[in-house]
């Protein structure tokens, strides 16, 4: 009989399945033509009609929906039919799920599951993506897979909308602004502030975020500011990194003269006492020599430290004359009143840039 055949094709063969066909095999086989019709009659819809024969009534109602649900493999046996009750509880939901997906470029077979797991989940997120105007469909994704990373797309949305403006919104790109979020919008905010949120700036902070705040901090520590050093630090980095070590040398002497010369504590001594004008928070004034030579060639014309390319050759040059002038005996007492000569605080303040730049 035909029923047999269509039992034994599925492997359903059983007692219990004969028992519950053969009180009405004609019905049956009808119910499983009608499968057939609307391309329903894979293993799961089969044992539907045999424990519920009703159940043909939902699947004709709905084929559609459950054809998707089909597609996305969700109707197989491993679910024990949970999807196929969370489609029945709320079909339209479910079609406007699927379709959304479809509609954003989205393979709904990856993500239907998650969706119907926690559709008002889904749901509000997708209303919170749109409102902050991030419903790409990377973003949809990436919600998808993580629900929790909605706050941080709600909490920066200027650095994503960004990253679509220029361009920059590929999956990697947005992985690396998540996984330092604070840090990166610290940077961001940096170029921004200065009106450098360009694709050409931004590409430096996504290709090594630590890097490149590490950079702005010494920069800031200088006393510069980033608009007029970007070029620099983007496009000779190496140079930048390599001034570095010699550049922190160098400040710390610049704050330790700063200190000494408010204080009017580097005088220039003796009746013969010859020293070297320097510019000094926008003043003249005159200093000893040697330190008067060391602060011109650390501060431009305004008397403000300034960035030296060559700061490893400055540190060594002013390294073995700060040493060889903290080594000088001063001089005599009967020759002071005439001659120039180095008092005991210029004699310190060589020992402390020996030791500063050591």
């Amino acid at each position: 009989m035909l029923y047999k055949l269509i039992l034994l094709k599925y492997d359903l063969d059983t007692n219990s399945d004969r028992r519950a066909v053969s009180a009405n095999p004609h019905s049956f086989v009808q119910k499983y033509q009608r499968l057939e019709a609307i391309k329903l009659n894979q293993l799961v819809y089969v044992k539907k009609i045999i424990i519920q024969p009703n159940f043909i009534e939902h699947l004709e109602k709905y084929k559609n929906e459950f054809l998707m649900l089909t597609q996305s493999g969700l109707e197989q046996d491993q679910y024990k039919g949970k999807y196929i009750e969370k489609l029945l509880a709320n079909p339209k939901q479910f079609v406007h799920s699927y379709q959304y997906l479809e509609a954003q470029g989205i393979k709904p077979q990856i993500y239907l599951q998650k969706i119907l797991d926690n559709p008002t989940q889904f749901k509000q997120n997708s209303q919170k993506l749109k409102n902050i105007s991030l419903k790409q469909p990377v973003y949809i994704q990436k919600v998808l897979d993580d629900p929790a990373l909605i706050a941080q797309f709600e909490k920066y949305p200027e650095v994503f909308l960004d990253l679509n403006r220029l361009g920059l919104n590929q999956c990697e790109h947005i992985d690396k602004v998540l996984q330092t979020p604070r840090q990166f919008m610290l940077s961001y905010r940096r170029l921004k502030d200065c009106g450098l949120n360009t694709a050409k700036y931004i590409q430096v902070i996504l290709d090594d975020p630590q890097q490149f705040e590490q950079r702005c901090q010494h920069l800031e520590a200088f006393g510069f500011d980033l608009y007029h050093f970007i070029e620099k630090l983007v496009n000779d980095s190496t140079t930048f990194d390599d001034s570095i070590p010699g550049m922190l040398k160098l400040h710390a002497v610049y704050k330790k003269l700063s200190e000494k010369i408010a204080a009017d504590q580097l005088l220039v001594r003796g009746v013969l006492g010859v020293g070297v004008n320097i510019i000094f928070k926008g003043e003249k004034k005159t200093v000893p020599t040697g330190i008067g030579n060391l602060w011109n060639e650390i501060t431009d014309e305004f008397g403000n430290f300034k960035w030296l390319d060559n700061a490893s050759v400055v540190v060594e040059k002013w390294k073995t004359e700060s040493h060889a002038k903290s080594a000088t005996q001063q001089a005599s007492l009967s020759s002071t009143l005439w001659l120039s000569y180095r008092d005991s605080q210029t004699q310190e303040m060589y020992q402390s840039i020996n030791q500063l730049l050591s």
